[in-house]
């Protein structure tokens, strides 16, 4: 039972952050235009900036994983686990960023990647120890949802990336803010239903859960509900 929830939870999650991930990663330009200005920040600086972002962004998966298993093991009675793992990834995140950016003379960017090398680690070794703990996840039950749900991803990032080029070449002027931020809705929702749509052909069965969400914010519904039941059998005509 516990396994079945926390797989559960985790497909969840991923079904969730890793598109999100993919759409930060694609609109990381946009992304850092909106934010520090189309004109006042220099070309150059929102370049530096979007790789920044876009290395943070492959790790958002990884991060919201490793707080998902972390509670898996306050639920097992295990806090000194999270801990140590925690300190020994935080120590070979300290001894990388110093190799990247002293000793081979990387650029910001490198602190990123570090980051986020970090923090696959932290996530695998979370999983391993987690695996072990409760008698082996099945391979197919743990691994075979998630590659579904990246796949799923990874094509949604190259349909979103050729409209969001055309848009920003015919469409859009993205010297301005306003432009810009209709750019980023637009790419976003377009990549958001090639991604619903491709998760529904893949048959992964996370996508229940934009339905639940949709279901629940269904306000016209809830309200012609509301109505339904609210009526007497002598209000009718």
């Amino acid at each position: 039972e516990f396994k079945k929830t926390f797989l559960t939870s985790f497909h969840q999650t991923m079904y969730l952050v890793i598109p999100m991930s993919v759409i930060l990663l694609v609109l990381r330009v946009p992304v850092v235009r909106i934010v520090f200005g189309a004109k006042q920040f220099p070309w150059e600086a929102t370049l530096d900036t979007a790789m920044v972002l876009g290395i943070f962004s492959l790790s958002i998966f990884s991060q919201s994983a490793v707080l998902l298993v972390t509670r898996a093991f306050y639920a097992l009675k295990d806090t000194s686990t999270p801990v140590k793992v925690s300190i020994f990834t935080l120590f070979l995140g300290f001894v990388l960023s110093l190799t990247f950016v002293k000793s081979l003379g990387l650029g910001i960017w490198s602190l990123a990647f570090s980051y986020a090398l970090v923090s696959f680690l932290d996530l695998a070794l979370m999983l391993k120890i987690l695996d072990r703990r409760v008698g082996g996840f099945s391979h197919d039950d743990l691994t075979k949802p998630f590659m579904k749900i990246a796949f799923s991803a990874v094509l949604m990032g190259i349909f979103l990336y050729i409209p969001m080029n055309m848009l920003d070449a015919f469409v859009f002027d993205t010297t301005r803010v306003i432009p810009l931020i209709m750019l980023t809705i637009v790419a976003s929702l377009v990549g958001s239903a090639v991604y619903l749509f491709l998760t529904k052909m893949f048959k992964v069965k996370e996508i229940q859960l934009f339905y639940k969400l949709v279901t629940k914010f269904d306000f016209r519904r809830n309200v012609a509900e509301s109505v339904v039941n609210n009526e007497t059998p002598g209000s009718s005509l």
